[in-house]
């Protein structure tokens, strides 16, 4: 996957939304109904997933490093758009990220709390764009 101009350019690569996002799916190996985080900070990737979701995220997604969403904010903030704008800044906050790349479909709304909150948001085109219009061996299998 094609990250390492994004990644030049920002402190790293931002995208939430649930796995019927098939780049969600693509970069994380992980399905669920409900939104969830990916991150990517240089070589490294970190799923983000509501609590409940976060042993099967741990057993059958591709991503190594998987943290729960109460990692950064205690409760369920499903249907509340400010405690996942807390959660985001949150994990910003701890990994020392002031600069960060966003597919060009992230929620404006989210976008704009962060900026408002000191963090610079820029969308740019999805690096799962290029790398899904050729197959390796093992998604052919799946």
């Amino acid at each position: 996957m094609e990250f390492s101009n994004i990644l030049s350019d920002h402190d790293a690569y931002l995208q939430v939304a649930s796995s019927e996002k098939v780049d969600q799916y693509y970069l994380t190996g992980f399905s669920a109904a409900d939104e969830y985080i990916y991150l990517r900070k240089g070589s490294e990737e970190f799923l983000i997933v509501p609590k409940l979701e976060y042993g099967r995220a741990v057993e059958e997604s591709d991503v190594e490093n998987v943290e729960s969403t109460s990692d950064y904010l205690e409760g369920d903030a499903r249907d509340d758009e400010e405690r996942q704008i807390r959660i985001l800044e949150a994990l910003l906050e701890e990994k020392d990220l002031e600069d960060v790349a966003v597919p060009r479909d992230f929620d404006l709304y989210r976008a704009d709390e962060l900026r408002s909150r000191g963090i610079r948001i820029e969308p740019v085109r999805s690096p799962v764009k290029t790398s899904r219009m050729s197959k390796k061996a093992d998604e052919l299998e799946k």
